[in-house]
């Protein structure tokens, strides 16, 4: 059995918006959307095996890609008969159902879809989860390091200084 799902991060955190001052922006500021890194990710009982990143937003093609040049040559390579890919109900997943499960079924594998808002029954929601909470880390990290230099810089600027006037 192989749970399957996609994601997608923000690249910019920022949320951009018109409104009057104090009151909470309604409007988009005309930008294009946020920038997005979108993430495909199938999950086994042996863990994460086959995922693609994507710079764009995910779309019906990014995820057929998926399904036949990374989903597909895992299950063929296990051999697992009558093996399961479940999978929720997100429109870029139906939209491809009809083609991909007579696809499938040729290699004895058959495609499942969850019900609507049921992230409970697909344990790849948790993976992601846990992606969402140290993706900012590298942020942070950053930042953290970006001030360590600048403190010891003038540290060592106050050292030489300092230094420099006794001789």
């Amino acid at each position: 059995m192989f749970f399957l799902d996609e994601t997608g991060f923000k690249r910019n955190k920022r949320n951009y918006g018109w409104s009057l001052v104090g009151e909470r922006p309604t409007k988009p500021d005309g930008r294009r959307c946020v920038p997005k890194w979108n993430m495909f990710c199938m999950m086994g009982s042996e863990g994460i095996s086959a995922t693609r990143v994507i710079s764009t937003n995910a779309t019906g093609g990014h995820f057929r890609d998926f399904m036949l040049l990374d989903v597909l040559p895992i299950v063929i390579q296990k051999q697992q008969t009558g093996s399961v890919i479940v999978m929720d109900n997100h429109p870029i997943h139906v939209t491809l159902e009809p083609l991909l499960t007579n696809y499938f079924r040729q290699f004895n594998c058959y495609l499942i879809y969850t019900p609507i808002y049921s992230p409970d029954l697909n344990p790849i929601e948790e993976v992601f989860g846990v992606l969402k909470q140290i993706q900012s880390v590298p942020l942070l990290r950053q930042k953290h390091a970006t001030e360590f230099k600048a403190q010891k810089k003038s540290q060592i600027t106050a050292q030489n200084s300092d230094s420099s006037k006794i001789n």
